[in-house]
């Protein structure tokens, strides 16, 4: 299991840097194979690389920040969300 939890901190370091797309990309790959030689279902670390990717997409350079600021300031007047 540990290697799982690597490969899941890796997506999260790749995707501060690269595009959170990307990362999932280059890593879901390895880490199909990599559940299915130890034993785990393959979803199980997938799917938490992909929330780890965009919470490190967000926090990296290539993230999309203004999604967070539209997100945390709420509705706007006249934008047709309330």
């Amino acid at each position: 299991m540990l290697i799982a939890v690597a490969l899941i901190t890796l997506t999260g370091f790749a995707s501060a840097f690269l595009n959170d797309v990307t990362a999932i990309l280059l890593i879901a790959p390895l880490s199909i194979q990599i559940a299915l030689v130890i034993g785990v279902h393959p979803f199980a670390i997938v799917i938490a690389e992909e929330l780890v990717s965009n919470i490190g997409d967000v926090a990296g350079e290539t993230g999309r920040v203004e999604e967070v600021e539209r997100f945390l300031s709420g509705p706007k007047e006249g934008d047709g969300n309330g």
